[in-house]
């Protein structure tokens, strides 16, 4: 206090107030002015303070969260016309054949009949049950293109409506069903779900079983695969069961062929002779390759006794041959007690293997017909 009065003791002695005295009171009263001030300049410096704080905080977020957007749009994926390289070129392929391979296919056990779905429920039936006989379920498996009596669950037979059940909402099937700890025959409901979708042709690029549907997955592949060769001229001999799109082998495929002369019967079971030929980029083998070691199961028979073999035995080469521009090699594999055909061609590799009545001559003679369609 007395400091404060002393400062202004000699500001006063540079004005009009030299020697002059303050009594007591005075002195008290300028001396809370002083305080008063003192505590008001106080106060502004620490608003002007927290408002620059605030400003400074409000700033920085700001700038942050508008870093982070410009960040985010930077790191967008470019546009397909914006990929300019080969590797991206090449991803870019990859990522439209994936799309152009997935279907339209639900995800649940269904039927097919008249346009829609029917979804399995977990509602089993007793025969006194059932209805009329209103259709039958003509296939089992799953098609690209579905028609009316497919299923994916029933095996071929009857659907029958069910009783008690409006009929275009409610229809039961003879399946297999899990009861009293094992599997046995009985009768399910399925429910109408949602209108069958069909899939455009040209994004059909694996098919097998259906003719129509295997052509059309053929024709599209043929687009899309420089060097693929076809049984051509013996149609009548070697028909083309299945056409699998390969896009990370080469692109390559999987062309699977019935041969009807070639069926055998094995222990009163019929074995139907088929050609499974698989095109790929030489260094793109796909993992079920006979030339790749196949996961730790590869084996070999003596007599009725499975040896299991702790190496994978590569398959031996024993003959070579040319037909039609393409080098062949004729190899036994101990791994599958069998013999297998490559064949190689630029950069390609084509993988042969057999089921039925295969001899060597035939397979020559079925080869002169394989050649490039395009």
């Amino acid at each position: 206090m007395e400091d404060k009065l002393k400062h202004l003791r000699e500001s006063m002695d540079k004005t009009v107030f030299k020697d002059t005295s303050l009594e007591s009171y005075e002195r008290t009263k300028i001396l809370n002015g002083l305080n008063r001030n003192e505590r008001k300049v106080h106060f502004n410096l620490n608003s002007i303070l927290s408002f620059a704080v605030c400003t400074f905080l409000f700033i920085g977020i700001g700038a942050f969260v508008f870093n982070e957007v410009k960040d985010r749009e930077n790191n967008k994926p470019q546009s397909n016309t914006a990929l300019d390289t080969s590797k991206e070129e090449k991803h870019q392929v990859q990522n439209e054949d994936q799309l152009e391979t997935k279907s339209i296919k639900p995800y649940y056990p269904y039927i097919v009949l008249d346009g829609y779905y029917y979804k399995k429920t977990n509602e089993v039936i007793q025969p006194e049950g059932l209805g009329e006989q209103i259709a039958e379920v003509k296939r089992i498996g799953d098609w690209e293109f579905k028609k009316s009596g497919d299923s994916n669950e029933i095996p071929p037979g009857p659907i029958y409506s069910v009783k008690g059940k409006d009929t275009k909402e409610y229809i039961a099937g003879k399946g297999i069903i899990y009861k009293e700890g094992k599997n046995q025959a009985g009768y399910i409901v399925f429910k109408k779900e949602e209108l069958v979708e069909q899939p455009k042709k040209e994004s059909i690029l694996n098919s097998k079983g259906d003719l129509e549907e295997v052509q059309i997955a053929f024709g599209n592949i043929i687009e899309k695969v420089e060097d693929l060769h076809h049984f051509i001229g013996i149609e009548k001999r070697v028909n083309l069961y299945a056409a699998d799109y390969l896009p990370e082998n080469g692109p390559g495929v999987d062309l699977v062929y019935n041969v009807p002369e070639a069926n055998i019967k094995d222990n009163e079971q019929n074995i139907d002779g088929m050609l499974f030929i698989r095109e790929y980029q030489k260094d793109l083998p796909p993992p079920n390759s006979r030339f790749l070691p196949q996961n730790g199961w590869n084996r070999i028979k003596n007599g009725n006794e499975v040896i299991r073999q702790k190496e994978f035995i590569p398959p031996s080469l024993i003959k070579s041959f040319e037909i039609n521009g393409i080098s062949w090699g004729y190899y036994e594999d101990k791994t599958h007690q069998d013999f297998i055909l490559r064949g190689e061609r630029n950069n390609m590799y084509f993988e042969v293997v057999t089921q039925g009545d295969f001899s060597f001559e035939k397979l020559k003679e079925l080869l002169k017909k394989f050649k490039q369609v395009r």
